[in-house]
Protein backbone atom coordinates (compact mmCIF):
# COMPACT_ATOMS: atom_id res chain seq x y z
CA UNK A 1 0.00 0.00 0.00
CA UNK A 2 1.20 3.50 -0.79
CA UNK A 3 1.85 5.92 2.05
CA UNK A 4 0.31 9.38 2.55
CA UNK A 5 3.66 10.78 1.43
CA UNK A 6 3.19 9.15 -1.99
CA UNK A 7 -0.45 10.21 -2.15
CA UNK A 8 -0.65 13.61 -0.38
CA UNK A 9 -4.40 13.23 -0.08
CA UNK A 10 -4.84 16.07 2.40
CA UNK A 11 -3.47 18.54 -0.12
CA UNK A 12 -6.71 18.02 -2.05
CA UNK A 13 -9.71 20.24 -1.42
CA UNK A 14 -12.96 18.56 -0.31
CA UNK A 15 -14.36 19.11 -3.82
CA UNK A 16 -11.32 17.52 -5.47
CA UNK A 17 -11.41 14.56 -3.10
CA UNK A 18 -15.07 14.05 -3.93
CA UNK A 19 -14.26 14.02 -7.67
CA UNK A 20 -11.34 11.66 -7.04
CA UNK A 21 -13.63 9.17 -5.30
CA UNK A 22 -16.11 9.43 -8.16
CA UNK A 23 -13.38 8.67 -10.75
CA UNK A 24 -12.06 5.73 -8.72
CA UNK A 25 -15.51 4.18 -8.31
CA UNK A 26 -16.35 4.69 -11.98
CA UNK A 27 -13.07 2.98 -12.87
CA UNK A 28 -14.27 -0.01 -10.83
CA UNK A 29 -17.39 -0.13 -13.01
CA UNK A 30 -20.80 1.43 -12.91
CA UNK A 31 -22.72 4.49 -13.93
CA UNK A 32 -22.15 7.13 -11.23
CA UNK A 33 -22.44 10.88 -11.05
CA UNK A 34 -22.33 13.71 -8.52
CA UNK A 35 -25.64 14.34 -6.81
CA UNK A 36 -27.25 17.49 -8.22
CA UNK A 37 -30.55 17.21 -6.37
CA UNK A 38 -30.63 20.06 -3.87
CA UNK A 39 -33.47 18.36 -1.97
CA UNK A 40 -31.28 15.38 -1.08
CA UNK A 41 -27.94 16.83 -0.03
CA UNK A 42 -27.30 14.05 2.49
CA UNK A 43 -25.24 12.12 -0.08
CA UNK A 44 -22.68 13.27 -2.68
CA UNK A 45 -22.68 10.56 -5.37
CA UNK A 46 -25.46 8.45 -6.78
CA UNK A 47 -25.99 5.95 -9.60
CA UNK A 48 -25.60 2.25 -10.27
CA UNK A 49 -22.85 -0.25 -9.57
CA UNK A 50 -22.43 -3.78 -10.94
CA UNK A 51 -23.18 -6.67 -8.61
CA UNK A 52 -22.10 -10.34 -8.58
CA UNK A 53 -25.65 -11.30 -9.46
CA UNK A 54 -25.34 -9.39 -12.73
CA UNK A 55 -28.09 -6.89 -12.09
CA UNK A 56 -26.81 -3.36 -11.34
CA UNK A 57 -27.52 -2.03 -7.85
CA UNK A 58 -28.50 1.50 -7.03
CA UNK A 59 -26.15 3.24 -4.63
CA UNK A 60 -25.91 6.48 -2.65
CA UNK A 61 -22.46 7.56 -1.48
CA UNK A 62 -21.43 10.11 1.13
CA UNK A 63 -17.84 11.49 0.97
CA UNK A 64 -16.09 13.10 3.94
CA UNK A 65 -12.65 14.64 3.56
CA UNK A 66 -11.19 14.79 7.07
CA UNK A 67 -7.84 14.13 8.74
CA UNK A 68 -9.60 12.52 11.71
CA UNK A 69 -12.63 10.26 11.59
CA UNK A 70 -15.70 11.55 13.43
CA UNK A 71 -18.32 8.84 14.12
CA UNK A 72 -20.98 11.55 14.35
CA UNK A 73 -20.71 12.07 10.60
CA UNK A 74 -21.50 8.41 9.91
CA UNK A 75 -24.35 8.37 12.43
CA UNK A 76 -25.86 11.48 10.83
CA UNK A 77 -25.60 9.87 7.38
CA UNK A 78 -27.38 6.72 8.59
CA UNK A 79 -30.00 8.75 10.43
CA UNK A 80 -30.82 10.68 7.26
CA UNK A 81 -30.96 7.40 5.31
CA UNK A 82 -33.58 6.01 7.64
CA UNK A 83 -35.73 9.13 7.36
CA UNK A 84 -35.47 9.56 3.59
CA UNK A 85 -38.24 8.53 1.23
CA UNK A 86 -35.68 7.38 -1.33
CA UNK A 87 -34.36 3.86 -1.08
CA UNK A 88 -31.17 2.42 -2.59
CA UNK A 89 -29.83 -1.13 -2.80
CA UNK A 90 -26.62 -0.16 -1.02
CA UNK A 91 -24.93 2.82 0.61
CA UNK A 92 -21.30 3.83 0.96
CA UNK A 93 -19.58 6.14 3.41
CA UNK A 94 -16.09 7.16 2.22
CA UNK A 95 -13.65 9.05 4.43
CA UNK A 96 -10.08 10.16 3.78
CA UNK A 97 -9.16 9.68 7.45
CA UNK A 98 -7.36 6.49 8.53
CA UNK A 99 -9.39 3.79 10.29
CA UNK A 100 -7.97 1.02 12.44
CA UNK A 101 -9.39 -2.49 12.19
CA UNK A 102 -10.68 -2.21 15.77
CA UNK A 103 -12.34 1.06 14.93
CA UNK A 104 -13.99 -0.40 11.83
CA UNK A 105 -15.28 -3.42 13.74
CA UNK A 106 -16.83 -1.20 16.40
CA UNK A 107 -18.51 0.97 13.75
CA UNK A 108 -19.80 -2.03 11.84
CA UNK A 109 -21.29 -3.64 14.95
CA UNK A 110 -22.56 -0.59 16.84
CA UNK A 111 -23.65 1.83 14.13
CA UNK A 112 -24.13 0.08 10.82
CA UNK A 113 -25.54 -3.22 12.11
CA UNK A 114 -28.16 -1.48 14.22
CA UNK A 115 -29.40 0.52 11.26
CA UNK A 116 -30.36 -2.58 9.32
CA UNK A 117 -29.10 -0.94 6.11
CA UNK A 118 -26.52 -2.21 3.65
CA UNK A 119 -23.79 0.36 4.39
CA UNK A 120 -20.16 -0.09 3.29
CA UNK A 121 -17.45 1.88 5.06
CA UNK A 122 -14.38 3.00 3.08
CA UNK A 123 -11.42 4.53 4.89
CA UNK A 124 -8.03 5.85 3.84
CA UNK A 125 -6.63 2.35 3.39
CA UNK A 126 -9.27 1.39 0.83
CA UNK A 127 -8.86 4.71 -1.02
CA UNK A 128 -5.09 4.16 -1.29
CA UNK A 129 -5.66 0.64 -2.59
CA UNK A 130 -7.81 2.02 -5.41
CA UNK A 131 -5.23 4.75 -6.12
CA UNK A 132 -2.51 2.10 -6.40
CA UNK A 133 -4.69 0.04 -8.72
CA UNK A 134 -5.63 3.00 -10.94
CA UNK A 135 -2.31 4.83 -11.27
CA UNK A 136 -3.55 6.96 -14.16
CA UNK A 137 -6.20 8.53 -11.93
CA UNK A 138 -3.64 9.04 -9.18
CA UNK A 139 -1.34 10.83 -11.61
CA UNK A 140 -4.21 13.01 -12.84
CA UNK A 141 -4.79 14.44 -9.36
CA UNK A 142 -1.46 14.24 -7.56
CA UNK A 143 0.86 15.51 -10.30
CA UNK A 144 -0.94 18.83 -10.08
CA UNK A 145 -0.86 18.65 -6.29
CA UNK A 146 2.92 18.09 -6.35
CA UNK A 147 3.37 21.22 -8.48
CA UNK A 148 1.17 23.25 -6.12
CA UNK A 149 3.07 22.02 -3.05
CA UNK A 150 6.39 22.81 -4.72
CA UNK A 151 5.20 26.32 -5.61
CA UNK A 152 3.96 26.93 -2.07
CA UNK A 153 7.25 25.78 -0.57
CA UNK A 154 9.20 27.96 -3.00
CA UNK A 155 7.05 30.98 -2.12
CA UNK A 156 7.56 30.24 1.57
CA UNK A 157 11.35 30.00 1.18
CA UNK A 158 11.59 33.20 -0.92
CA UNK A 159 9.40 35.12 1.54
CA UNK A 160 11.40 33.81 4.50
CA UNK A 161 14.64 34.81 2.78
CA UNK A 162 13.23 38.30 2.19
CA UNK A 163 12.28 38.68 5.84
CA UNK A 164 15.67 37.35 6.94
CA UNK A 165 17.55 39.74 4.63
CA UNK A 166 15.55 42.69 5.92
CA UNK A 167 16.14 41.74 9.55
CA UNK A 168 19.88 41.29 8.94
CA UNK A 169 20.03 44.67 7.21
CA UNK A 170 18.24 46.24 10.15
CA UNK A 171 20.67 44.67 12.61
CA UNK A 172 23.66 45.94 10.64
CA UNK A 173 22.19 49.44 10.57
CA UNK A 174 21.69 49.38 14.35
CA UNK A 175 25.08 47.85 15.17
CA UNK A 176 27.13 51.07 14.82
CA UNK A 177 24.92 52.84 17.37
CA UNK A 178 25.37 50.06 19.89
CA UNK A 179 29.05 49.25 19.38
CA UNK A 180 30.77 52.47 18.30
CA UNK A 181 32.19 54.13 21.43
CA UNK A 182 32.99 57.34 19.63
CA UNK A 183 29.39 57.64 18.49
CA UNK A 184 28.22 57.07 22.06
CA UNK A 185 30.64 59.77 23.25
CA UNK A 186 29.32 62.11 20.56
CA UNK A 187 25.76 61.58 21.74
CA UNK A 188 26.89 62.26 25.31
CA UNK A 189 28.33 65.57 24.15
CA UNK A 190 24.98 66.46 22.59
CA UNK A 191 23.25 65.79 25.88
CA UNK A 192 25.85 67.93 27.68
CA UNK A 193 25.21 70.79 25.27
CA UNK A 194 21.47 70.53 25.93
CA UNK A 195 22.13 70.68 29.69
CA UNK A 196 24.29 73.77 29.16
CA UNK A 197 21.53 75.39 27.15
CA UNK A 198 19.09 74.84 29.99
CA UNK A 199 21.62 76.33 32.40
CA UNK A 200 22.02 79.36 30.12
CA UNK A 201 18.27 79.86 30.05
CA UNK A 202 18.24 79.90 33.85
CA UNK A 203 21.21 82.30 33.83
CA UNK A 204 19.38 84.57 31.41
CA UNK A 205 16.42 84.76 33.76
CA UNK A 206 18.68 85.49 36.74
CA UNK A 207 20.52 88.21 34.85
CA UNK A 208 17.27 89.88 33.89
CA UNK A 209 16.19 90.02 37.52
CA UNK A 210 19.62 91.22 38.62
CA UNK A 211 19.62 93.92 35.98
CA UNK A 212 16.39 95.39 37.31
CA UNK A 213 17.63 95.41 40.91
CA UNK A 214 20.95 97.19 40.20
CA UNK A 215 19.86 99.70 37.57
CA UNK A 216 20.36 102.56 40.10
CA UNK A 217 24.10 102.39 39.50
CA UNK A 218 25.22 103.10 35.94
CA UNK A 219 28.48 101.23 36.34
CA UNK A 220 26.70 98.17 37.63
CA UNK A 221 24.11 98.56 34.93
CA UNK A 222 26.80 98.69 32.24
CA UNK A 223 28.51 95.61 33.64
CA UNK A 224 25.28 93.71 33.88
CA UNK A 225 24.43 94.74 30.35
CA UNK A 226 27.77 93.46 29.09
CA UNK A 227 27.40 90.17 30.99
CA UNK A 228 23.87 89.88 29.75
CA UNK A 229 24.94 90.39 26.14
CA UNK A 230 27.83 87.94 26.53
CA UNK A 231 25.43 85.38 27.95
CA UNK A 232 23.08 85.89 25.04
CA UNK A 233 25.96 85.45 22.59
CA UNK A 234 27.04 82.26 24.34
CA UNK A 235 23.46 81.01 24.23
CA UNK A 236 23.21 81.75 20.51
CA UNK A 237 26.54 80.03 19.80
CA UNK A 238 25.62 76.98 21.86
CA UNK A 239 22.17 76.76 20.25
CA UNK A 240 23.75 76.93 16.81
CA UNK A 241 26.22 74.20 17.75
CA UNK A 242 23.41 71.98 19.01
CA UNK A 243 21.46 72.37 15.79
CA UNK A 244 24.57 71.50 13.77
CA UNK A 245 25.20 68.44 15.92
CA UNK A 246 21.61 67.26 15.54
CA UNK A 247 21.79 67.72 11.78
CA UNK A 248 25.06 65.78 11.65
CA UNK A 249 23.54 62.89 13.62
CA UNK A 250 20.33 62.74 11.61
CA UNK A 251 21.93 63.35 8.20
CA UNK A 252 22.41 60.34 5.95
CA UNK A 253 23.42 59.86 2.38
CA UNK A 254 20.97 59.27 -0.43
CA UNK A 255 22.14 55.67 -0.70
CA UNK A 256 21.51 55.11 3.03
CA UNK A 257 18.03 56.54 2.67
CA UNK A 258 17.32 54.34 -0.37
CA UNK A 259 18.47 51.14 1.31
CA UNK A 260 16.55 51.93 4.50
CA UNK A 261 13.33 52.38 2.53
CA UNK A 262 14.12 49.43 0.24
CA UNK A 263 14.72 46.95 3.04
CA UNK A 264 11.70 48.28 4.91
CA UNK A 265 9.58 47.72 1.80
CA UNK A 266 11.11 44.27 1.28
CA UNK A 267 10.38 43.32 4.88
CA UNK A 268 6.75 44.43 4.53
CA UNK A 269 6.11 42.59 1.26
CA UNK A 270 7.92 39.41 2.28
CA UNK A 271 6.19 39.40 5.65
CA UNK A 272 2.79 39.82 3.99
CA UNK A 273 3.40 36.97 1.53
CA UNK A 274 4.71 34.72 4.30
CA UNK A 275 1.69 35.48 6.45
CA UNK A 276 -0.66 34.68 3.54
CA UNK A 277 1.01 31.30 2.90
CA UNK A 278 0.84 30.32 6.57
CA UNK A 279 -2.78 31.53 6.93
CA UNK A 280 -3.96 29.61 3.85
CA UNK A 281 -2.21 26.46 5.10
CA UNK A 282 -3.78 26.86 8.56
CA UNK A 283 -7.28 27.39 7.12
CA UNK A 284 -6.98 24.27 4.94
CA UNK A 285 -5.82 22.14 7.89
CA UNK A 286 -8.58 23.52 10.09
CA UNK A 287 -11.23 22.70 7.47
CA UNK A 288 -9.99 19.10 7.19
CA UNK A 289 -10.11 18.59 10.96
CA UNK A 290 -13.80 19.55 11.22
CA UNK A 291 -16.63 17.12 11.74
Amino acid sequence: MKSPLTFPIFELSPQDFEKLCLDLLKAEGGNLKLNSDERDRWFDITGERPSPEGKPKTVAIEVKHRTTFHPEGLRLFIDRLSKSDKRFDEYMFITSSPLTSTHQQAIQSETIARSGLNVQLFGQHEVFQLLTKHSDIAAKYFNEVAQRVHQRRLTFLISSAGVLASVISLLFSIAPFTKDKERNSFESQIQAVEVNLNSLKALEQSLSALKKELQTTSEESARIKREYEEALKLKAITSEQLEQVKKAVSAQSASDTFFNYFFGFLLGVAGSVLATVITDWWKAKRALSGS
